[in-house]
């Protein structure tokens, strides 16, 4: 009787232990805590491509519309479409703040095309 209380106290910590790790690294749990302490956070599904990319920087969020073509020797990801669901909160933010952006979804989709939308897209025009 005593050893499986023991089994069973085990068991359960063992699982609590097991629950409050997945918790820590969930991707939802990651790009929350980039957004409040002003980091960056990629948030994206790989697997797919029709689903849009969620990303933080500077405590702005933005999302992106992947578009995929054929490519060199594949069909990838050839254009990725990117605008801020918070237009309001660009406040500051220069251009090189956007090219760093920009070159993060890079490193993802090296064949993308980086398009923006308003007001973004009127910065680059200028």
């Amino acid at each position: 009787m005593q050893w499986t209380l023991i089994v069973l106290l085990v068991l359960a910590m063992a699982i609590v232990a097991f629950s409050i790790r997945k918790y820590m690294q969930q991707p939802q749990r990651s790009f929350s805590k980039a957004q409040e302490e002003d980091g960056f956070f990629l948030l994206d599904s790989k697997d797919d491509p029709h689903l849009n990319l969620q990303l933080t920087y500077r405590g702005v969020d933005f999302e992106g519309k992947k578009s995929v073509g054929p490519s060199e020797n594949s069909f990838e990801v050839v254009s990725v479409l990117l605008w801020s669901n918070h237009p309001d909160l660009l406040f500051g933010f220069t251009k090189d703040d956007f090219y760093f952006i920009e070159h993060e979804v890079l490193i993802h989709y090296p064949m993308a095309e980086i398009q923006w939308k308003s007001p973004v897209k009127e910065l680059f025009t200028q």
